[in-house]
């Protein structure tokens, strides 16, 4: 399934012991009942924002995650996938500061640089 997901940036942060990144993720979600809040999530494609701490160890990578610490909202609906769909589909401007602006202040992070994914 990771063939059904995008990263869209990766954001070093500070200020909180237990993240160390924040990435930004485009991806496919089939839809249907979620169970962890009760409702029926839309069929397409949504963009999540989730604070990680990733550790490299060797030749071993580890992301650890808080439950219910990132968000996602739908950026456009589909009834199926499509790889070239997922590969032109463009995040809001607005909707990246949103979600971004929610989490580091939810999470008390601060931005510290830049570096896009590939």
């Amino acid at each position: 399934m990771n063939n059904r997901r995008r990263l869209i940036e990766q954001l070093e942060v500070t200020g909180n012991p237990t993240v160390n990144t924040i990435e930004i993720e485009l991806y496919y979600n089939a839809g249907g009942m979620n169970y962890f809040n009760y409702k029926v999530e839309k069929r397409g494609y949504y963009v999540s924002v989730t604070p990680y701490k990733i550790s490299q160890d060797g030749h071993f990578k580890t992301k650890e995650y808080s439950a219910f610490s990132g968000i996602k909202t739908l950026v456009e609906e589909a009834s199926r996938f499509g790889k070239k769909k997922l590969d032109s589909i463009t995040i809001d401007p607005d909707t990246r500061e949103r979600l971004l602006a929610h989490v580091v202040q939810n999470s008390g992070l601060e931005i510290k640089e830049l570096a896009k994914a590939a």
